[in-house]
């Protein structure tokens, strides 16, 4: 039960300013994560970048809604579930369990 509060509470946290850039820590090279005043979310680094819209899912057999970042490079779609941890970076993950989690901390 615990950890359900936590996984609504923290996706519920996932508010960003705007022109905010955070450097995530990928297996390689590292990808920047940017943020615009236009609403355009960027994941990139030298060899690859996407697109990206925040939206929302539901939290598997409930109402309970979690931040996702759908992101789309010219050949591959990708989903992250996002959200702000409590020193103001974003969490990134794959998979609600069994993902390792990808920390983009603010620059």
């Amino acid at each position: 039960m615990k950890f359900l509060l936590a996984v609504i509470l923290s996706a519920m946290s996932l508010t960003v300013v705007a022109n905010e850039v955070y450097e995530c820590e990928f297996v390689g090279p590292n990808y920047m994560l940017s943020f615009q005043d236009n609403g355009q979310i960027t994941l990139s680094n030298n060899f690859k970048s996407y697109e990206c819209k925040k939206g929302y899912v539901n939290l598997p057999g409930t109402e309970a809604q979690l931040s996702v970042l759908n992101c789309v490079s010219s050949n591959e779609k990708v989903m992250f579930y996002a959200n702000e941890n409590a020193d103001g970076d974003i969490v990134l993950g794959r998979d609600l369990l069994f993902s390792k989690d990808i920390l983009c901390k603010n620059r």
